[in-house]
């Protein structure tokens, strides 16, 4: 015999890999390791070790929390590389599955999992999930089942269960299945988030509370678990709970204009006007039409008696919508409180425009024109409407005859005058002096003028020309 046909040499290769033993003794057996080995064919080389279940767990948790964090990409080239590495381990597959942005993607390498090992772990979890994401609930519930063969130790193939049962509508077992999963593990995220949501839409308040309030213990980075707990917290009324969370998702993201919003709110119900105040006005730095927030900022501010900053959010809220009621009214009171006699009553027009028996603002209208000597005659929303009718008819014609005249003036173009009125007694104007003009002619000024003089009150609303100053004229 000679060379591989050695009977030492198959000795040898018998005893390969012995502890113990010399590597080239172990290779060629003894004799022939003794004299060198020269025609011994080079061992195969042994590839890696499969990662134990416990690594790739702990892996796949790492990947989890990184997508919650937006930082998947940097972890994805880790695991790619890894499986380039490990292309036979079916965990590395699973994992491989994990980073992939898009199911189909990730079906293709839990599939690979699961030929490499048909009857393991990971292969079948990987698919159950993605079958599950693709709603083929049967063939979700049949590879989860072989995974919970192959581990049934392992919890988190009960959250998948529960999500296969909440997507069939069986919420009592799917609930039954997500505490089954803590039972195993009780840090489980994910367990604690599926569940939370459920008990909310059972209508148990108190046990979602309690599971997404764990749940955010152990993923502050998940924002939107954030706000369903600090909003879930706030209805429930429970404010000084809800206050630190909404803090919490402001601080991570200073741009989330909701968790601005919950936390102007929950401040403002605590009382703390000035934090809310600031946080409102933040919300508005992010999003200048949030439909809520300009409204409560301008009510804070008019309650707080800062009426300079309260009426201009009053005036936005009015341009963008002219029958917002609240709006009319927060203004009136604004401008009443700020001694401007005529703008509190050309905001009252609109609150008895839309709301014509409003008692509290006929009685204050009543009272305005009586302090500046107007006529003391009834005074009730439908004669005060057929006098502001009656003025922005006037203003309207004066400048429909100027615009046919005057090429100089175009249309749209944005005429300001400020006047000072001057009443005598009994409300007859006595005096009109120009105090300020921007783009108006000088036939424009003698109109404004000529329409404060012959008309029962001075307006804007509607018309080229605006009055900053002006007061009501007798009806």
């Amino acid at each position: 015999m000679q060379g591989n046909d050695h009977p030492t040499l198959r000795v040898g290769r018998e005893r390969s890999g012995r502890a113990g033993v010399p590597r080239t003794i172990a290779r060629c057996g003894l004799l022939l390791g003794l004299l060198g080995c020269a025609h011994a064919p080079p061992p195969e080389p042994a590839g890696p070790p499969l990662l134990t279940d416990q690594e790739v767990l702990l892996r796949a948790q790492a990947i989890d929390a990184a997508r919650l964090e937006g930082k998947l990409e940097s972890l994805r080239s880790q695991t790619l590389q890894l499986l380039a590495e490990r292309p036979d381990d079916p965990g590395v597959n699973f994992l491989a599955g994990r980073v992939q942005p898009e199911v189909n993607a990730a079906f293709t390498h839990h599939e690979r999992a699961l030929a490499l090992a048909p009857a393991g772990y990971w292969g079948n979890l990987g698919t159950a999930e993605a079958y599950l994401e693709m709603g083929i609930l049967t063939r979700a519930n049949e590879r989860l089942q072989r995974a919970r063969a192959a581990r049934g130790d392992i919890g988190y193939a009960h959250v998948v269960q529960g999500e296969i049962f909440r997507k069939q509508g069986k919420p009592t077992e799917a609930i039954a299945a997500f505490r089954e999963a803590l039972q195993r593990d009780e840090a489980s995220y994910p367990a604690h988030r599926a569940l939370g949501e459920l008990l909310l839409q059972t209508g148990d308040r108190a046990g979602a509370r309690q599971a997404l309030g764990r749940a955010a213990e152990l993923a502050h980075r998940d924002q939107e678990l954030q706000l369903l707990l600090a909003e879930l917290l706030l209805t429930d009324g429970l404010l000084q709970e809800a206050l630190p969370v909404f803090a919490r998702v402001t601080q991570h993201n200073p741009n989330q204009v909701r968790a601005w919003y919950g936390k102007a709110t929950a401040a403002r119900a605590l009382g703390r006007t000035d934090e809310a105040i600031q946080d409102l006005e933040k919300v508005l730095e992010l999003q200048s039409t949030h439909p809520q927030a300009r409204r409560e900022l301008a009510e804070l501010l008019r309650a707080k008696g800062d009426c300079t900053r309260a009426q201009p959010l009053y005036r936005e809220l009015t341009s963008a919508a002219a029958d917002d009621l609240e709006a009319w009214r927060g203004l009136a009171r604004c401008a009443d409180a700020q001694g401007q006699v005529g703008s509190t009553l050309a905001a009252y027009q609109e609150v008895l425009r839309l709301q014509p028996a409003d008692a509290p603002a006929l009685a204050r209208v009543r009272e305005l024109l009586e302090t500046i000597g107007a006529r003391r005659e009834p005074v009730t929303g439908r004669n005060l409407q057929q006098v502001f009718d009656r003025i922005l008819v006037a203003v309207q014609g004066c400048h429909q005859r100027i615009y046919g005249t005057d090429p100089r003036i175009r249309p749209k173009t944005k005429v300001s005058i400020s006047t000072e009125v001057t009443l005598e007694p009994g409300g007859r104007v006595g005096r009109v002096r120009v105090l300020a003009e921007s783009g108006a002619t000088p036939e424009m000024r003698e109109c404004a003028v000529w329409t404060i003089r012959t008309a029962t009150f001075p307006t804007s609303q509607g018309a080229t020309v605006t009055f900053p100053i002006d007061l009501p004229l007798p009806l």
